[in-house]
């Protein structure tokens, strides 16, 4: 038994980078015409942006930042649940530029 083949292909692990910074690329223009009023932004995902933003900041983690590479571990898990959060809110937002 083997790894199925979008495993095993480089080709599919480099498009996730890429689409990861296509990404951020969009939230930060999602969260730039939402201050400037040109899109509502939900308020579940601002909500969820500023959940992240408060525990990437807190002093507090779960695994402290002091353990090397161990401590990043929570900060990354955050950041990975709240990017699976407010992806369907990022295609829509990317689709509606496309419109305008």
């Amino acid at each position: 038994m083997g790894f199925p083949e979008e495993v095993r292909d480089y080709r599919y692990r480099s498009t996730d980078y890429r689409k990861i910074w296509d990404y951020l690329g969009l939230l930060l223009s999602m969260l730039l015409d939402s201050f400037k009023g040109r899109y509502p932004l939900p308020k579940k995902t601002a909500l969820m942006l500023i959940l992240a933003f408060l525990y990437l900041i807190s002093p507090v983690d779960i695994v402290p930042d002091i353990f090397p590479l161990i401590g990043l571990v929570d900060d990354v898990a955050v950041l990975a649940f709240a990017f699976s959060f407010t992806k369907e809110d990022l295609e829509n937002y990317g689709n509606w530029k496309m419109s305008n």
